[in-house]
């Protein structure tokens, strides 16, 4: 039979791993998307591009308002991984501390160390919304431009 002591540490391993394994497959998601969007919006340019030298301007402006509608699309899907990521985080953060209590090593607690950056404007959340605005951005101007000219 088991101690009460070993079966907390079973179940703290358990929920660790579960816990880890929910932020793993947000952080996941998260990078794949930023990844994807990059490659979206290469592609758009590209036919941006293509509408402009082929003088197409409405064809130009929708796929202007297109790469506006999607870069600020993915910004709410980013916030919602956000979301989901840190649900998990809370909960790797409470084991870290009862593991760091019972194991009497404070540098266990690695979620409540990472989580105020030193460089606040540069947490991945804010490089990548500020990646998704300015894309954003740019492809309004792009949109005008395709208009008045």
């Amino acid at each position: 039979m088991f101690s009460s002591e070993e079966n907390e540490l079973s179940a703290l391993q358990a929920a660790l791993a579960h816990s880890q394994a929910w932020v793993e497959l947000h952080t996941n998601q998260r990078q794949s998307l930023l990844n994807f969007f990059l490659v979206a919006i290469a592609f758009l340019f590209n036919a941006y591009v293509s509408a402009l030298i082929a003088h197409r301007a409405f064809l130009a402006e929708m796929i202007g308002l297109l790469g506006a509608v999607i870069s600020f699309s993915f910004t709410a899907m980013d916030l919602r991984n956000r979301d989901l990521t840190r649900a998990g985080e809370a909960t790797v953060r409470e084991i870290e501390d009862r593991l760091a209590i019972k194991c009497a090593m404070p540098s266990l607690r690695i979620i409540a160390a990472v989580d105020q950056p030193r460089h606040v404007w540069l947490s991945m959340g804010k490089v990548i919304r500020t990646i998704h605005a300015l894309t954003g951005l740019v492809f309004i101007g792009a949109t005008i431009y395709a208009f008045v000219g």
